[in-house]
């Protein structure tokens, strides 16, 4: 079988599109499937990183007249991103697209079944419209059957919505089968504001933050404005340890006591380790993963980030730490809502259906 990714990545836009896609692509290699990325050559890009394990047809960072402004959201000029990645194709066809993309929708999705009969949506902005052969949706809706509106005309998509489908790297759930670490005199706070633009305010929260009797874990990228106070505050602070574009958030999440940031799709990969969190909304699509977590009991959400003092990020934290009961039952509700095996479950599905004719 072989499978086409399209995804973006940038400072603007974040990693989390071209990350989940590349779990996928992982968990579908296992099974024996060909899988080739499209994406952007964009600042910031994961370009090379996708390319260490998969083909890469690289798209042009503009086309021509386009006005970006770096925004998730933007609509990119559809008809040109398609008459490009056709080029680079040369011919070639799939068994599946998948689109990971809020800037391309329901016509490009339409025009891309000359790549491949069957084409996989994933996204969490439950109004948009598609028009897929299957939906994904990792997090938990509101209201299922209102959303995400067909624009085909034809019956609605296979619907594949909730944490059990979260598209998480294997090592989470093989974190979740070890027993949680003795704890430290010190509680463990992990602290990720996100993979793009981290928001200016990191150093001012981790000053805060500072004066509890916590230690403190910092994942941040090498690109990131705030590297430099931050390396600087964890050259004299022996409870402030920076983590640089790290592979290891799995195993700092299972030593974690308390977690702090960004409520995207991190949050799955914390509910598969019963981590409970203190969230806030760094971009428009986490506003409702934020609140809905908060529902189901596994984090406290803050609101937008952007709005947010350093205070508030440092007195949430302690009356959570002060509950330590409060704590157990947030971790307990966590790892109920998803066991890691989400990306295996979709590329079973993908499989199994992979051979049938599509609609």
């Amino acid at each position: 079988m072989r499978v086409l990714f399209r995804a973006d990545a940038s400072l603007s836009l974040g990693y989390g599109h071209v990350m989940r896609c590349l779990t996928l692509a992982k968990a579908l290699r296992e099974l024996g499937a060909d899988c080739h990325f499209a994406s952007r050559a964009l600042r910031g890009g994961l370009g090379s990183h996708i390319a260490e394990d998969f083909a890469l047809h690289e798209l042009p960072a503009a086309y021509a007249g386009e006005q970006a402004s770096g925004l998730a959201e933007e609509p990119i000029p559809e008809r040109e991103d398609l008459d490009h990645l056709g080029a680079l194709l040369e011919g070639r066809r799939f068994d599946w697209v998948v689109l990971d993309h809020y800037g391309l929708g329901a016509q490009w999705e339409l025009s891309a079944r000359a790549f491949a009969p069957r084409l996989l949506a994933i996204d969490d902005l439950p109004w948009r419209r598609h028009c897929v052969h299957v939906l994904l949706d990792q997090n938990l809706l509101a209201d299922e059957a209102e959303a995400y509106p067909s624009s085909c005309g034809e019956d609605l998509p296979v619907r594949l919505f909730g944490p059990s489908y979260a598209l998480l790297r294997p090592e989470f759930a093989h974190y979740r089968r070890k027993p949680r670490p003795v704890a430290d005199d010190k509680p463990r706070l992990l602290l990720f504001f996100g993979g793009g633009k981290v928001s200016r305010t990191l150093p001012s929260v981790v000053r805060e933050l500072l004066q509890l009797p916590v230690s403190i874990d910092v994942v941040i990228g090498g690109a990131s404005a705030a590297l430099a106070d931050l390396g600087a505050m964890a050259a004299v602070e022996p409870a402030l340890r920076l983590h640089v574009d790290t592979q290891e958030m799995a195993a700092l999440m299972w030593q974690a006591d308390l977690y702090l940031g960004a409520g995207g799709s991190v949050t799955w990969e914390r509910a598969c380790l019963g981590l409970p969190g203190v969230v806030a909304a760094f971009s428009e699509n986490q506003v409702s993963i934020g609140m809905a977590g908060e529902r189901a009991g596994i984090q406290r959400y803050l609101g937008v980030a952007d709005a947010l003092s350093g205070s508030a990020w440092r007195d949430a934290a302690a009356d959570l730490l002060a509950d330590t009961g409060g704590l157990l039952v947030m971790r307990t509700r966590a790892a109920a809502l998803c066991d890691g095996a989400g990306a295996e479950r979709v590329a079973r599905m993908m499989f199994e259906t992979g051979g049938a004719d599509a609609h």
